[in-house]
């Protein structure tokens, strides 16, 4: 009992050591935070130096300033192929010239060829007040019927036109079928064709879709003019009326 430290003393002790603890944790922070700023740099001392990548003749940039402007789109539309546009009625269309190619054209008309197989896309304008969609789908017909006396309306509901479009403009049209004629009169090649037209009331387009022996497979479920038709597809989805419409 004699051997103990009198109460206050011993608080003390414990003040004076928690101190101790205080002032080197303290010192430690200060050791450990960062440094002096730099002094700014000063371009016309050139102390700056080139940006990374900007060679010995590129303009420093100086301290805190922010990011040089990157280049923004224009707002022109993406070009991949080549584009067709009739020089009469001003639509235009885009066409991969590796699948594609021009077979013959015209100031209001143009074939696309297939180059993988025996197939083809037309697109044929007229202005809209001579001619409807309808007539526009009813002339073609009867020219394919020249040389396809027994073209007819296809049935096959996998060959049904749904939902047509010409660039944005929904489409009116319907899927046939038919042979040509041998030089004796007997039906010789089958083909089939998908006719669509539209007007933006400015212009008519219709478009045809055709090939050889269109029910042929391809492979398991794709038949051949299942693929010239997914081709086309992509033609118009370039499609545009042009004129701003």
């Amino acid at each position: 009992m004699g051997a103990r430290l009198p109460r206050d003393r011993f608080l003390g002790i414990f003040v004076a050591a928690v101190m101790l603890v205080l002032v080197v944790a303290v010192i430690a922070v200060i050791a450990a935070g960062p440094g002096d700023p730099l002094p700014p740099c000063d371009p016309t001392a050139g102390t700056c130096g080139a940006p990374p990548g900007g060679g010995s003749d590129a303009s420093p940039r100086p301290s805190g300033a922010p990011p040089s402007p990157q280049p923004v789109p224009s707002g022109e539309a993406v070009v991949n192929g080549i584009v067709w546009a009739s020089t009469e009625l001003g639509f235009t269309v885009e066409y991969d010239p590796y699948t594609w190619e021009v077979s013959r054209e015209s100031g209001t008309d143009l074939v696309l060829g297939y180059r993988y197989g025996d197939a083809s896309v037309l697109f044929e304008g007229a202005p809209a007040d001579e001619q409807s969609p309808s007539q526009a789908i009813e002339r073609r017909l009867g020219v394919m019927r020249k040389s396809y006396p027994d073209a007819t309306v296809d049935v096959d509901a996998y060959d049904a036109v749904l939902g047509a479009h010409v660039g944005f403009v929904h489409a009116e049209g319907q899927s046939y079928f038919g042979h040509s004629t041998d030089t004796d009169g007997l039906p010789n090649t089958p083909a089939g064709w998908t006719i669509i037209a539209a007007s933006d009331g400015r212009v008519t387009v219709g478009v045809m879709v055709g090939s050889t022996n269109p029910d042929e497979l391809l492979n398991e479920e794709t038949t051949r003019q299942d693929e010239i038709r997914i081709e086309a597809d992509r033609l118009m989805k370039t499609f545009t009326w042009g004129h701003g419409s």
